[in-house]
């Protein structure tokens, strides 16, 4: 009898084992992330960002549920930050497998939203500043991690990242005074108090005022 029931449970774990996930981008050449665009408000207004696909081998039904990480990968300090986390309500994995996005689990509405959903302030301070002035997040290499577990055991059944890189794209154009620096030939200023104007799409600037000298000749100089 003892044996049988050891079998009986080494099956019944093999059985939550066979679910998995996998996700992926809607969008491959993302460049830009507004961090409205995770609906950290749950209104269901997010676009569509990535996709998740549960598969289950087994002929009966799994529930399972979903943390999910957004992290920001931080090469140069070899750090990892855990900017948002959530975590889904049970959901059940038919045999047939199950179909989500991003708009499923950020929706405050859905059967499949996240709770406990929050962003994580003292992760992301460094950043802090870049998202509450641009409402986007800055530069670099960010993960969505997917993690899935069996609702009753809490064990950890299979996880995916999706991999982004973020290019934020600044572009400036100088109105006055003067011209761009790869200009052979600037006009002269007259006056002691000039009024820089441009345009652009940053929202920071650090404005250095050099003298051109007769020797110099290179943008660079």
């Amino acid at each position: 009898m003892k044996k049988i029931l050891l079998i009986t449970i080494f099956l019944l774990n093999c059985s939550y084992a066979q679910v998995s996930i996998n996700a992926g981008l809607y969008n491959e050449n993302i460049k830009q992330l507004f961090i409205n665009d995770l609906d950290l408000i749950q209104q269901g207004t997010s676009p569509l960002i990535f996709w998740l696909r549960f598969d289950n081998s087994q002929p009966a039904a799994a529930n399972v549920y979903l943390k999910l990480s957004f992290i920001y990968v931080d090469h140069f300090k070899g750090q990892v930050r855990e900017l948002l986390r959530g975590q889904t309500q049970p959901i059940e994995i038919p045999s047939a497998g199950l179909s989500l996005t991003n708009q499923d689990i950020f929706s405050g509405n859905g059967s499949y939203k996240l709770r406990d959903y929050g962003i994580d302030r003292q992760a992301a301070d460094n950043i802090m500043d870049y998202i509450l002035s641009t409402g986007k997040i800055p530069s670099g290499r960010y993960e969505f991690m997917l993690r899935i577990f069996d609702s009753k055991t809490h064990s950890r059944l299979d996880e995916t990242v999706i991999e982004l890189e973020i290019s934020d794209q600044i572009s400036i154009d100088l109105i006055s005074p003067g011209e761009k620096a790869d200009i052979s030939h600037l006009p002269e200023i007259y006056t002691k108090l000039p009024h820089f104007r441009w345009e652009s799409n940053a929202t920071r600037f650090r404005l250095r005022v050099c003298e051109k000298l007769p020797g110099n000749n290179s943008p660079e100089e």
